[in-house]
């Protein structure tokens, strides 16, 4: 039998849905063990006929060496500062101690061949179970919403964004496989799909609303949990699921509108990302808020229409999941919500400028040339014009871009068809 241990918190009901069926398809090859950190999961998890094991929070004093316990609760402390004010450095480095304890007896207790989780943002939990799955050598498959969404998902053996298994292109476009793709439960999960979407379960749905009540009060009552169980908007996860609210609309301008005036010969789409998100606070050294974003790309863009007739303009893109609100306040800088990212790459558009964002993705399939301003698995010469290392650099980048070819657009086919046909997964 393949034992595995699945935490499917963050796509629950693709997790699932994908693990039950293998389980019946292969009712003597699997034996999977969900794994819960949270009520919630809990009461999902005990209504399956399947093994579960449940970790409730808590703190213990010692277990990771320091700078292990440093790495792993990075990205959760700079969250809690964001929508705290304060780090809980102190909580935290418990917390984490704590599921390393509880986990690593799990480990010791039963032999895994692989873990499996939906990365999400990484929170406390599943950055403690991912390192100390790769510290014991345990084969993983991460999953995570897709490249080329929402028909596609994305089941990788490492990580994924900048911590993926694409280290170089040569490795994309060979026709070898990665080395999860040749085990066994990557062939038989991917052998499920593409499911139809009515497939997917919610499994949320088949417990008990009293159920899910009181797990919601069993939660609130502990303070560490809404630490690290945090929507995009710095919400606690639990009131967003319960008591969901409307967003407000950010002021915004009009696509057409400034097209229309015929001021500016160059285009550059700017699409905003989530703040709290790993690829801004863990993998954007020089930009970690939306401001600095729009201060840095407004000045450079400003600085390239001194004195010249062919201008430009930066057209900064509401992101979906956060609703921030930023003043652009530039005469050749707007906010736009009205239009898709796609939309507008083939409606107008000459450049795009992102930090690691799935939309330069998009422009790279559009051909268009993309400037990076943080660490992207896809910083690949002729795939892109180029990355940012310091704001200043960014003048120099956008002329460049705009002036001459600084992209292959046979090669950039080359990668976004190896892409879709060799890392991602066809989901419906």
């Amino acid at each position: 039998m393949i034992k595995v241990l699945a935490c499917p918190f963050g796509g629950v009901d693709l997790v699932l849905t994908l693990f039950e069926k293998l389980r019946r398809k292969f009712p003597d090859k699997y034996d999977v063990t969900y794994l819960s950190y949270t009520e919630y999961g809990r009461q999902i998890y005990a209504r399956l006929d399947a093994s579960h094991v449940h970790i409730p929070p808590g703190e213990t004093a010692r277990f990771f060496a320091a700078d292990v316990l440093a790495e792993v609760t990075a990205f959760t402390r700079q969250v809690a500062k964001i929508n705290l004010g304060r780090s809980l450095g102190g909580v935290l480095r418990r917390a984490a101690n704590h599921y390393g304890t509880e986990l690593n007896q799990l480990f010791e207790e039963n032999q895994y061949d692989h873990v499996v989780e939906f990365n999400g943002r990484m929170n406390l939990f599943i950055t403690v179970l991912d390192t100390l799955a790769d510290h014991r050598g345990i084969s993983k498959l991460v999953f995570e919403q897709g490249l080329f969404r929402p028909n596609y998902v994305t089941i990788d053996g490492r990580g994924v964004n900048r911590h993926n298994s694409i280290d170089s292109l040569e490795a994309l476009l060979s026709s070898d496989p990665f080395p999860y793709q040749q085990t066994a439960l990557y062939r038989d999960l991917t052998s499920l799909l593409p499911l139809p979407k009515d497939d997917i379960q919610s499994y949320k749905r088949q417990v008990p609303k009293l159920s899910l009540a009181v797990a919601y009060l069993r939660m609130k009552l502990q303070p560490r949990a809404r630490v690290f169980l945090r929507t995009a908007e710095g919400r606690d996860l639990l009131d967003a699921v319960v008591f969901p609210r409307m967003r407000p609309a950010p002021k915004t301008c009009i696509l057409d509108s400034i097209l229309a005036t015929g001021r500016f010969k160059h285009v550059i789409l700017c699409p905003f990302q989530v703040e709290t998100d790993t690829q801004v606070l863990i993998h954007s050294p020089i930009v970690r808020t939306m401001r600095k974003y729009v201060a840095i790309i407004s000045d450079a863009v400003a600085a390239y229409n001194a004195g010249r007739e062919d201008r430009a303009c930066a057209l900064f893109k509401v992101h979906p999941m956060h609703d921030l609100h930023i003043q652009v306040d530039h005469e050749d800088a707007f906010l736009i919500n009205e239009s898709t990212v796609p939309e507008i790459l083939q409606r107008r558009c000459d450049l795009v400028i992102t930090i690691n964002s799935t939309a330069g993705i998009e422009a790279i399939e559009a051909g268009l040339p993309v400037i990076t301003l943080g660490e992207a698995f896809y910083n690949m010469p002729k795939i892109i014009s180029g990355t940012c290392r310091e704001p200043s650099e960014l003048l120099a980048l956008i002329r460049r871009a705009l002036a001459e070819p600084t992209v292959d657009r046979a090669l950039q086919k080359r990668f976004i068809r190896a892409l879709k046909e060799k890392y991602q997964v066809r989901l419906h």
